[in-house]
């Protein structure tokens, strides 16, 4: 595929999805959750830099899992 398939490709995105309210809300919340996660990095970052064990608190909170209960 060359630059102008893909630059074309996009644009059509853009105005089928990205445009849209749907799609205006789903950019809105992988920005939240962008948000969400950098503080949960920095406050586990800071737990293990003063010595805390983080290793359960990061598999709660920034690998996905399936709840199963």
């Amino acid at each position: 595929m060359g630059k102008e398939a893909l630059v074309e490709r996009f644009q059509r995105f853009r105005h089928d999805y990205l445009d849209t309210p749907t799609g205006r809300e789903h950019h809105q919340k992988e920005v939240r959750e962008q948000s969400e996660v950098q503080a949960i990095y920095q406050n586990l970052r800071a737990k293990q830099q003063s010595g805390e064990d983080i290793t359960d608190e990061v598999l709660k909170r920034l690998l996905p899992y399936a709840d199963n209960s």
